[in-house]
């Protein structure tokens, strides 16, 4: 969680978090986790580590259970997580009581990490990503196509260009933000054309 709201400032929309939670790590481990634990309710969802608080948790945990394979499960021997069981049928029971909804094939869900070996030649979008972002890596990094962008941020955490701009916000966020709003407005521009 650290990691993914590396944020120039804190922030406390999943829990609280202080400016650049990951620089906190300097200090001993344990003072650190402490410091950082989320301290909000934590809501039952089918992203089993968390989908955040408010309404927009909603919404990321219907996507967790139509879109996206959120079945992690570890056990502290082969791994370093602590132990967590989270089975593809728990989260179908959760799923099918929450939202009434069941995925029938899960093979046609989003594997984690599979959107770069997607077909996107036909696709126009933006794609921001931020260095911060713990999974960058596994992202799109460069434009596939005039209509297809990729925007890297070097000092970016997750969505932080999605956020809403603060003072402590680095430069090459808010040239993102730049960035991503005059290609939006291009293409506004081109569908009013094309309407006409």
């Amino acid at each position: 969680m650290m990691a993914m709201l590396d944020y120039p400032y804190s922030t406390h929309f999943m829990g609280s978090m202080p400016a650049f939670p990951v620089k906190v790590l300097d200090m001993s481990l344990s003072s650190a986790l402490i410091l950082c634990r989320p301290t909000g309710i934590y809501v039952e969802c089918a992203d089993p580590t968390g989908c955040g608080l408010g309404f927009d948790s909603y919404a990321w945990d219907y996507q967790a259970c139509t879109e996206i394979e959120m079945c992690y499960e570890s056990n502290n021997v082969t791994g370093m997580f602590p132990p967590m069981t989270f089975s593809k049928q728990q989260r179908e029971q959760f799923c099918s009581k929450r939202w009434g909804v069941v995925t029938e094939d899960p093979t046609s869900m989003l594997q984690p990490f599979e959107l770069p070996f997607l077909d996107l030649t036909t696709a126009s979008n933006i794609f921001s990503i931020g260095d911060l972002v713990p999974w960058a890596n596994g992202g799109i990094r460069k434009s596939l196509s005039p209509s297809l962008i990729a925007i890297n941020i070097p000092e970016g955490a997750h969505h932080l260009d999605l956020r809403e701009s603060n003072p402590a916000d680095p430069e090459s966020v808010v040239m993102a933000r730049k960035e991503e709003s005059e290609i939006s407005a291009q293409w506004v521009k081109a569908a009013r054309k094309k309407s006409l």
